[in-house]
């Protein structure tokens, strides 16, 4: 009877361990589906942003700037002007960002009214910061808007992420446009972006 009770003992002890393994398996999927929703509505946000972006040039002729006379995405916090561009304040907040204030997306300072067309290479908006899920061992993602009204993932390392972000927000114009890692600028795709992150390194390839 002893040995029973052990081997009894033992096979539930086995289960415990088998189905607390599922479930952690189970939490990783669901973790990455979530992922994979939130980037899909945060490319549907930007998305939404350019149709707006557009309007907004339509109505008033020029896209929404600051004070300062740079292209801005604040103006279109604006109850008014999203009405009249029609766009609903939600679409500026991207899913993946927590507890944060104002805004979450970033539009280029030097954007005109010819960056946003067919064959724009020109960087619209991105995230501002690394919000999704990115690759093995690079930390987060940013979902980037494109003057063709496409959306793409960068996919650098982080600090890569940042140094482009930087140049990205002082109207660069290596870093305010993307080009493919064969020096084309059309038909993108993720995989084949190279990004400008500075002087020492230069282009840096998607990961």
């Amino acid at each position: 009877m002893y040995f029973s009770r052990a081997r009894t003992a033992l096979r539930i002890s086995l289960l415990s361990c088998i189905i607390a393994m599922a479930g952690c398996g189970c939490g990783s999927i669901g973790g990455d589906v979530r992922s994979a929703g939130r980037e899909a509505e945060c490319r549907q946000n930007l998305q939404k942003l350019y149709d707006g972006l557009r309007k907004h040039i339509s109505l008033y002729g020029d896209v929404p700037r600051d004070k300062d006379g740079k292209a801005s995405i604040v103006p279109l916090t604006d109850p008014q002007i999203q009405n009249a561009i029609g766009i609903d304040s939600s679409i500026l907040k991207c899913p993946a960002e927590r507890n944060s204030t104002g805004p979450s997306y970033l539009l280029n300072p030097t954007l005109s009214t010819h960056d946003l067309g067919p064959d724009s290479a020109t960087v619209i908006a991105c995230d501002r910061a690394p919000n999704h899920r990115g690759g093995p061992g690079h930390g987060g993602a940013t979902v980037v808007l494109i003057g063709n009204g496409t959306t793409v993932v960068m996919t650098l390392p982080e600090d890569d992420q940042e140094a482009w972000r930087r140049l990205f927000l002082a109207g660069d114009e290596r870093a305010c446009r993307i080009c493919k890692k064969d020096g084309s600028t059309r038909h993108w795709a993720s995989v084949d972006i190279s990004w400008f992150v500075g002087q020492d390194k230069g282009y840096v390839p998607n990961k």
